[in-house]
């Protein structure tokens, strides 16, 4: 129950002292009571640093390494214990590491997934990150119970061993898989019933986490995390060191603990500063803003960094720039494989048939000016568009979809509302004047994810009448 400090240029170590009247828990730090949040924690799910190493540093007698020899020394650490088919991985560790002590700076983190064959070291590789991370924790069958409640009280940097595993399953799984899926955004909180109790309870579920997987990993996680992949190794030497690589990592994370009891808070006072830098106002043009942001964060305009990716790249960047290491064109090589990853998981499956159907779908009604907007984009009713599927499904001996499972397939190709999923006019075979449906517009993102060219299908010619009313509905309903 002992807390060391860094606070207002003071260091120091303090107990936890409780009111006598209230029951409450507190710390004294230099005066000051700081509250803290229910009982102390009794058992800690992770490791904590050498009490002397700690009182060592509070003396002033602990040499603190810079953060450019830090990385060094992760970066080696990783390259000595396992054998990645690229290097970047190893980059890619590092800055995981390092997110890990700096997470609460953050309002998003990246994830990290782990995939390979059998004796791939997934496994190994997740345990020689967690060694290093702040609050790491391990472990191979969780439960939403035990996960919820530690995250939310002991701000673990999570890593799960073979989650596709857990994946098929369903019941506290899926809940599981929400918890995982929303702890990447701070302020998020997971509620559930407590199945005891009956009563409704919530965890703080947000930090850094890391997984393995041997077959795929979930598509919405995917887009959450940064992919390493891995392959068994022809070293005969790593099996048989890695019997000591918690041995070799203790002292790493000493040095890292104590880097970031050092230089925790001045990092923390370089975003501050740095996000004072400008202001959002409400007047201002939002193309502007979204300029400057770009700028501050330096993040490239480079063709794999839009959507969420350009999200966790962001981590990645202020990461780097935080310990002054140039990492722009690694940045670009991780999220180009990122993007090849994802391609490819788009050429298989029920997934590769509808891009595929998709594809003919836009090159047959592309004809048809009963099927153009007056944007010069085409679209599509949800409804002919499912049947039509579950039709080329039938011809290619598959079964069909259920329309939950078509819209998540959809989403894979960035059929979103309200830009590429909206309710227009629109004919439907069969019928001789066209109808209110919901249709699917195939917008550029789209266009880009199924592989065809942007094309202004109307081609100079007029709107038709009917949209020609409509555009005059809007401009006077915007007057």
């Amino acid at each position: 129950n002992k807390y060391v400090y860094n606070w207002c240029g003071l260091t120091g170590i303090t107990q936890i002292s409780q009111m006598p009247d209230s029951k409450k828990y507190f710390l004294d730090i230099e005066g000051k009571e700081i509250p803290l949040k229910g009982q102390p924690i009794k058992t800690f799910a992770f490791e904590l640093p050498e009490y002397e190493l700690v009182s060592d540093w509070v003396q002033g007698n602990v040499d603190v390494l810079e953060i450019k020899d830090l990385w060094k020394r992760i970066r080696k650490y990783f390259e000595v214990f396992s054998d990645l088919q690229d290097p970047i991985y190893y980059d890619v560790l590092v800055l995981f590491v390092l997110q890990s002590w700096l997470a609460e700076l953050f309002n998003t983190v990246f994830y990290v997934v782990i995939a390979g064959q059998w004796g791939g070291g997934k496994t190994t590789l997740g345990e020689l990150t967690i060694n290093l991370c702040k609050h790491g924790y391990s472990v191979g069958n969780p439960s939403v119970a035990l996960i919820g409640r530690i995250l939310d009280r002991q701000k673990i940097t999570l890593f799960i061993d073979e989650l596709d595993s857990i994946q098929q399953k369903s019941g506290e799984d899926s809940d599981l898989y929400s918890i995982i899926r929303q702890g990447y955004r701070k302020g998020v909180r997971y509620s559930r019933i407590n199945k005891v109790t009956m009563e409704p309870e919530d965890f703080a579920v947000f930090g850094p986490k890391i997984f393995s997987v041997h077959t795929d990993v979930e598509p919405a996680l995917a887009t959450r995390s940064v992919p390493i992949t891995t392959s068994e190794t022809s070293d005969e030497n790593v099996p048989l060191i890695n019997i000591i690589k918690k041995e070799y990592g203790r002292p790493l994370f000493n040095k890292l603990f104590v880097w970031y009891l050092e230089n925790g808070i001045i990092l923390a006072e370089k975003i501050k500063n740095s996000d004072s830098e400008f202001e959002l106002s409400v007047e201002s043009e939002v193309k502007e803003l979204r300029k400057l942001i770009r700028k501050k964060v330096k993040v490239m305009e480079h063709k794999s960094l839009f959507g969420r990716n350009a999200e966790l790249a962001y981590n990645m960047i202020i990461i780097s720039e935080l310990v002054g290491i140039n990492m722009s064109e690694k940045i670009e090589k991780i999220f180009d494989i990122k993007k090849q990853i994802e391609e490819e998981r788009l050429e298989v499956g029920y997934a590769a048939l509808l891009r595929d159907y998709l594809k003919k779908l836009y090159d047959e009604k592309k004809k048809d000016e009963r099927y153009i907007c007056s944007d010069g984009l085409l679209k599509v009713s949800n409804k002919e568009m499912y049947e039509g599927f579950n039709k080329y499904l039938k011809a290619s001996e598959r079964a069909g979809v259920s329309p939950s499972t078509f819209q998540g397939y959809l989403r894979e190709f960035g059929f979103e509302r309200p830009v590429s999923r909206k309710r227009m006019r629109i004919i439907y075979p069969g019928e001789d004047e066209p109808q209110i449906r919901l249709c699917n517009i195939y917008t550029p993102a789209v266009m880009n994810k199924l592989g065809l060219k942007v094309e202004n299908l109307k081609q100079n010619n007029e709107a038709s009448e009917l949209e020609v009313i409509e555009e005059q509905i809007k401009e006077e309903y915007v007057k």
